[in-house]
C-alpha cells in the first residue's frame, strides 16, 4: 500500500471523529458561562471560522481537516491572546559577565557576555523581554537563557541579571544595580 493511500485511509477514518469533536466543542462554547449571544464570544468566532474554512467549498478530506484545525486554533488562540496584557515586573537589575563568559547556561547555550541576553529566576527559557532602565530611560530587548540572579544581589531585591553587553547599553556598568521595568514580549517554550 502506498503512503498516499495509507494517509488517505487514516484521514478518512479520522474526519468523522474530528467532526464529532468539533460539534462537542461548539456545543460547549454555547453554554452560558462562555457568554453566548454577545456576538464576540468564543462560540461565534468558532462558528464563523469553521464556516469560512470548512464550508461547502472544501470537498477534499485533507482540506477539510486542515481547515477545521485552523478554525479551532484561530478561535481558541486568537481571542485569548488579544485580551491578556503583557506581564510587567519592576525591580532591581544587576549584570554578570566575566566570571561566566564561555560557560554553559541553564538553556544549554554558551554564555557570551557581549550578547543581549539575561538570566531570570521564573520566566521560561527562551522568553524575550524588554528591560528599561528607570533611571535614564534606556531600554534593550533581551533573550532569557539562564537562571538567576542568586546570592547577595538577589537578597537585595534583584529580579534580573543582564549580560555585560546589555548593561553597557542600559548605562548601568558603573552603578551595578539599577531599578528597571521588565516587559515580557514573548514567552519561551521551556
Amino acid at each position: 500500500m502506498s503512503n498516499q493511500r495509507l494517509a488517505a485511509g487514516i484521514l478518512w477514518t479520522a474526519v468523522p471523529r474530528i467532526n464529532a469533536f468539533l460539534a462537542d466543542v461548539e456545543q460547549m462554547c454555547l453554554r452560558p458561562e462562555f457568554g453566548a449571544g454577545d456576538g464576540h464570544d468564543l462560540a461565534s468566532v468558532f462558528h464563523v471560522r469553521l464556516a469560512m474554512w470548512s464550508g461547502r467549498r472544501c470537498r477534499s478530506c485533507v482540506l477539510r481537516l486542515l481547515a477545521a484545525t485552523i478554525g479551532v486554533l484561530l478561535a481558541l488562540c486568537g481571542t485569548v491572546e488579544s485580551s491578556t496584557p503583557a506581564p510587567v515586573q519592576v525591580g532591581l537589575a544587576s549584570w554578570y559577565g566575566p566570571g561566566f563568559h564561555g560557560q554553559e547556561t541553564a538553556s544549554g547555550e554558551i554564555f557570551d557576555q557581549r550578547e543581549m541576553v539575561a538570566a531570570h529566576r521564573t520566566l521560561p527559557l527562551g522568553s524575550v523581554i524588554r528591560v528599561t532602565n528607570l533611571e535614564n530611560g534606556r531600554r534593550v530587548t533581551l533573550r532569557v537563557i539562564d537562571r538567576g540572579p542568586y546570592g547577595r544581589n538577589f537578597r537585595k531585591g534583584t529580579v534580573v541579571d543582564v549580560s555585560r553587553g546589555a548593561a553597557r547599553r542600559l548605562g548601568m556598568i558603573k552603578d551595578g544595580l539599577v531599578k528597571v521595568r521588565i516587559e515580557v514580549r514573548r514567552l519561551g517554550r521551556r
